[in-house]
């Protein structure tokens, strides 16, 4: 669901993505996959720019938006393997993608639209829907200077419609403040 944690979950892991050639933990690139029209642009625009020789973790958000045509170009590059390595091929271009350098996470809101072959070389993680006393402890975390009992945070979680980015909004937009 929208607001559940994708992106913070994403983060969160790639913080933890290092790359063992280099030590350290490996740069993030979030993709608006609705902004993607086309394997040329991919291509040209993203695995050629920050791929290439890269050691990079790609995150693709709202990756029901990606085009077919690239989601397929993608299943190349995903196929496993012993070794742990796979050649784009694209017209004149031979990319070569090295999973001890590039990692990939994809997130959606809508995983009925991702074709079945790329949804089947990822590992899938179904977040569950937050309880009152979570999103309370949200709101919580996310307000500075004030307290609240608990039965005032259970009233206030309730009418975040279970999503844990309206609880952070609440919290960070001052609605809460009299």
């Amino acid at each position: 669901q929208r607001g559940q944690g994708k992106t913070m979950l994403a983060t969160q892991v790639a913080k933890n993505l290092k790359s063992k050639t280099l030590g350290r933990v490996k740069p993030m690139l979030t993709i608006n996959c609705s902004t993607l029209k086309n394997v040329r642009q991919f291509i040209e625009d993203i695995v050629l720019q920050y791929v290439r020789d890269q050691h990079i973790t790609l995150f693709f958000d709202e990756v029901h938006e990606m085009p077919v045509p690239i989601q397929t170009c993608l299943l190349t590059v995903l196929n496993p393997n012993k070794h742990n390595m796979n050649t784009l091929r694209f017209e004149d271009y031979h990319i070569e993608f090295d999973f001890t350098k590039v990692s990939f996470i994809f997130a959606t809101t809508d995983p009925q639209r991702v074709i079945t072959p790329l949804k089947d070389r990822c590992r899938m993680i179904h977040m569950e829907e937050y309880q009152y006393d979570e999103l309370g402890e949200i709101v919580k975390n996310n307000s500075e200077d004030l307290e609240f009992d608990d039965e005032t945070l259970r009233d206030i979680a309730s009418v975040c419609r279970g999503n844990a980015r309206n609880a952070t909004l609440m919290a960070k937009d001052n609605i809460l403040q009299f």
